[in-house]
């Protein structure tokens, strides 16, 4: 995910949408996430982050794919990852697949646990 990061230009990602015109040290444009008419809608090359004045709407370059696009943190990495040519991370080494089995187990008991508790606590003695 860093290495996404750091390839994923947050200019040029939103600059896709969104037509940008420099004002002093950000880039300012019509916000794609509301209607208007005079532009409100900043990004900070500097920082690679972006913000609307008119509807609150920020945050960096997953964010902005993920709201964009629809979709989950995951995914907006993955569709990054393709732009710049960065494997996925399910597409690394064995050891990323190891930890996935891990943490599926991890996840399975975690959730006979909360099943348990939630049996118990609703049970006459809870």
């Amino acid at each position: 995910m860093d290495a996404v990061r750091r390839a994923a230009d947050i200019a040029d990602v939103v600059g896709e949408t969104v037509a940008l015109r420099r004002a002093g040290r950000s880039l300012t444009g019509l916000c794609p996430f509301h209607h208007e008419k005079t532009p409100s809608f900043h990004v900070d090359p500097a920082k690679q982050l972006y913000y609307c004045f008119g509807c609150g709407a920020g945050g960096d370059v997953f964010k902005f794919v993920m709201e964009i696009h629809g979709v989950e943190f995951s995914d907006a990495v993955g569709l990054l990852a393709d732009r710049y040519g960065i494997p996925r991370p399910s597409q690394r080494d064995g050891a990323d697949a190891a930890d996935d089995r891990r943490r599926r187990r991890m996840l399975a008991a975690l959730e006979a646990a909360h099943s348990f508790f939630v049996e118990t606590l609703a049970g006459p003695q809870g």
